[in-house]
Parts: C-alpha cells; sequence; structure tokens
C-alpha cells in the first residue's frame, strides 16, 4: 500500500525480465560470461581505486613542488636583500667614477 504506481510497474517490468531471461541464465556459455563480466567489475573497481590513489599522490606531489618553489622564491629574495645590504655597506672611493 505504501508504494506508487509508478514504483510497482517498475517491479512488475523487472520480475518479467526476469522470467524471460531465467532460462538462459542456466546456459553455461552464459555462466561464464557473467562470471567473466564480474570479474571485469572487480576489476575495473580495483583499477579505480588505485587511479584514486595515485590521484592523491599526484596532488600532494604537486603541493609539495609548489612549497619548494615559493621557498626558493623567498630564499632568492633573502640573497638579493643580502646583497643589497653588502653592498650599501661597502664605502665607496669618491676617486672612482661612478660608470
Amino acid at each position: 500500500m505504501g508504494c506508487s504506481l509508478s514504483a510497482r510497474l517498475v517491479g512488475v517490468a523487472m520480475y518479467r525480465k526476469k522470467l524471460l531471461f531465467a532460462p538462459q541464465l542456466f546456459n553455461p556459455s552464459v555462466i561464464a560470461l557473467v562470471a567473466e563480466r564480474n570479474a571485469y567489475k572487480r576489476e575495473l573497481e580495483a583499477t579505480i581505486v588505485a587511479l584514486e590513489e595515485l590521484q592523491a599522490d599526484v596532488a600532494e606531489l604537486k603541493a609539495t613542488i609548489l612549497e619548494r618553489q615559493r621557498a626558493d622564491a623567498a630564499l632568492r629574495d633573502l640573497y638579493r636583500e643580502r646583497a643589497i645590504a653588502r653592498a650599501g655597506a661597502v664605502e665607496r672611493d669618491p676617486k672612482v667614477m661612478l660608470n
């Protein structure tokens, strides 16, 4: 009583489909094909999990590379500031031309 008409119709259609294909399910070649399909499904699921793990590793690697690039840029800035400070600390000989 709680099921809607469309849900009942879908259930009837699925039941009829099962009845239509039931004799074929006992065919050895169909059983082998179903087993092969199921094996491929399991292999696909394992491959998808492995792919997701690899994608997570790549994302982590990208983050590490970006962090290293930022650190390299900060280090270059520090070297530049040190060079500027050293240049400013050196006394200039007034006898030497600027250019």
